[in-house]
């Protein structure tokens, strides 16, 4: 009789090579999920870092129209519409004193009380733009940026909103006709049985962010200067807040009731939203210089300097240079934009 003494020892070398094996899968799932969780954390540090430096753009914009387009009055008159003044510069162009002023010389901020004809500094105390505050305690303009389901005076991506009908039996066959709008606004009267649109809807928009689950982004702006500015920038879950403005009791930054119920009223929660947010610190400064009306930005797009700027039509411009207009800048310009490698003191 002949027996089978290698069985038992071959059913164990399998248990052993299948237990290895599936340990070598485990190890290798675990390590492909970390892999894709590291570049998923990447990814969104990068698109953050973008934000950010998009939030530099808009806040030099900010910094640049707030100098002479001036802003509606908040609370007008009973009675009266709302009036929008025009500003003269953070510097007066006209006298060299500190701004923005309106056409009589009187503060342009209409969010705040009016000050007496004797106050040294025509903008009133207790602004964002107030240079007589105290650095220390001088309000900051804070400014989230999200996603909004209409911005104001919106207009629909249509580049011709009355294209020449190519069908031939159609009876506007080859008609360059107007019949739309051009741009198209977003907001357009609605058939009659229902409400029709208003020019209110149509440049109030719908500000409701947009549920895109992407996280918001924002600036804040603070005045150390007659004509400069510290400016922040960051992409994060706080909207521009500080847990140094949630420890505040009272004073300049501190977080109302209201601000902190936005996050829960959890302050750790606020914490770890300050510590995954991506900052990055600037200082600016704005200039009231402009280009001549007579210049236009002139771009060869054929090995030329894109910085040369040419008379409109002039005739010393060689053929395969194409003009493009460019509007001439009322608002001023940004003279110099340094990043702060560290965070400043004040921001």
């Amino acid at each position: 009789m002949i027996t089978n003494r290698c069985a038992a020892p071959r059913r164990g070398t399998v248990l052993i090579l299948v237990a290895g094996i599936s340990a070598l899968l485990a190890s290798l799932a675990v390590s492909f999920l970390v892999r894709m969780r590291t570049d998923a954390e990447e990814s969104d540090r990068s698109v953050r870092l973008a934000q950010a430096h998009l939030m530099l753009v808009a806040s030099c914009n900010f910094i640049q129209e707030r100098s002479r387009l001036g802003w509606d009055d908040p609370n007008p008159p009973a009675g009266t519409p709302t009036t929008h003044v025009e500003c003269f510069g953070w510097v007066d162009i006209r006298d060299g004193v500190s701004g923005p002023r309106d056409q009589t010389q009187g503060p342009g901020d209409f969010a705040v009380p009016a000050v007496p004809d004797d106050t040294p500094t025509p903008m009133a105390v207790g602004t964002w733009a107030d240079l007589r505050t105290p650095l220390a305690t001088r309000p900051v303009s804070r400014q989230p940026m999200y996603v909004m389901r209409r911005p104001p005076f919106a207009v629909l991506p249509k580049a011709t909103p009355n294209a020449i009908s190519t069908t031939t039996d159609d009876l506007d066959f080859g008609k360059p006709l107007a019949k739309h709008c051009d741009p198209e606004p977003a907001v357009k009267p609605l058939p009659a049985a229902d409400t029709p649109a208003t020019w209110s809807d149509y440049a109030a928009g719908d500000k409701t962010p947009l549920p895109s689950g992407q996280v918001g982004a924002w600036f804040r702006v603070l005045r150390d200067g007659p004509a400069t500015f510290v400016v922040t920038c960051g992409c994060g879950g706080t909207m521009g807040f500080r847990l140094r403005d949630w420890d505040a009791v009272s004073g300049t930054g501190a977080m109302t009731l209201e601000d902190k119920a936005m996050f829960g009223n959890d302050r750790d929660l606020f914490s770890q939203l300050e510590a995954s947010e991506v900052r990055l610190w600037y200082r600016v400064e704005w200039s009231a210089n402009v280009a001549a009306a007579d210049y236009q930005c002139l771009q060869n797009e054929i090995g030329g300097d894109h910085w040369v700027q040419w008379p409109l039509n002039a005739s010393a411009a060689p053929n395969n240079v194409r003009s493009q207009p460019h509007p001439t800048n009322m608002v001023g310009t940004i003279r110099w934009v340094q990043r702060l490698t560290n965070e400043p003191t004040y921001w």
